[in-house]
């Protein structure tokens, strides 16, 4: 089931495909021109504004190198986890879920003045979410564990929510080079754990939605979502729209 899900082209996962667009040009902006550092993400300065922290899910690394290091690594996770739950949340559920990560991830990184950028705190709420939707698959059709897209999954989230950890307190991205270990481990991790575990719990909240959607592939061979996940793709131009605001307003 998961195999088709994923190969279905009838939904097509376009919230996903607004915040990886907005992500890719704030870091190719960012690259060509350093200066726009002082407008978004919050790199070496701590006393940046909180609506220059609102930006930070969207710029990634601290130089040249890491921030196209990072983006790469958050859409190869972005394409394998986040466009497959959109499919079967729908874009509305999906991005209500995007906008609370991003909520608190700026609070937290706001809260323990943290420099540093990435969209990886929000996939870390999508990859919360993709637990239920492996578990419900495995009861809604049983021949899902068969599926090559099931393990797939299985091998992502190993990589989200063992492998990345490790990644995130040896890589300075969110704290000085020169912190203990202990400190790396807490400031490199801390919105990646809160907003993994915010997506555990949306994925229980929206449980029954999953279950629904996917007996509905099984018994129908396709989902079918509402009018607003639809059009939720232009609720979510509210963020690069926002990154627009910020450049001409500073």
């Amino acid at each position: 089931m998961f195999d088709e899900i994923r190969g279905d082209l009838r939904n097509q996962p376009r919230v996903g495909a607004v915040l990886v667009l907005t992500a890719i040009t704030m870091t190719i902006l960012l690259n060509v021109s350093p200066s726009l550092e002082q407008i978004f993400g919050v790199h070496n300065n701590l006393g940046s504004s909180f609506t220059t922290r609102m930006t930070v899910p969207f710029a990634h690394g601290y130089n040249e190198i890491s921030s196209w290091i990072s983006l790469f690594i958050n859409l190869v996770l972005m394409y394998f986890i986040g466009t497959f739950l959109e499919k079967i949340l729908g874009g509305f559920r999906f991005l209500i879920a995007a906008l609370l990560s991003y909520i608190l991830y700026i609070l937290i990184h706001r809260w323990m003045l943290l420099m540093g950028n990435g969209f990886t705190p929000l996939i870390m709420t999508f990859s919360g979410i993709i637990f239920t939707v492996i578990f419900e698959g495995r009861y809604v059709k049983t021949n899902t564990v068969f599926d090559n897209y099931y393990k797939t999954l299985w091998l992502f989230q190993f990589i989200v929510w063992l492998v990345l950890p490790i990644f995130f307190t040896l890589i300075p991205i969110y704290f000085d080079a020169n912190f203990s270990l202990s400190e790396r481990i807490l400031f490199g991790n801390i919105c990646n754990i809160a907003c993994g575990t915010l997506g555990i719990i949306l994925g229980l909240v929206f449980r029954n939605h999953i279950r629904k959607k996917l007996v509905q592939r099984t018994r129908k061979k396709y989902i079918k979502h509402e009018k607003i996940d639809e059009l939720s793709w232009l609720l979510a131009l509210g963020f690069p729209m926002f990154l627009v605001m910020k450049f001409i307003f500073l």
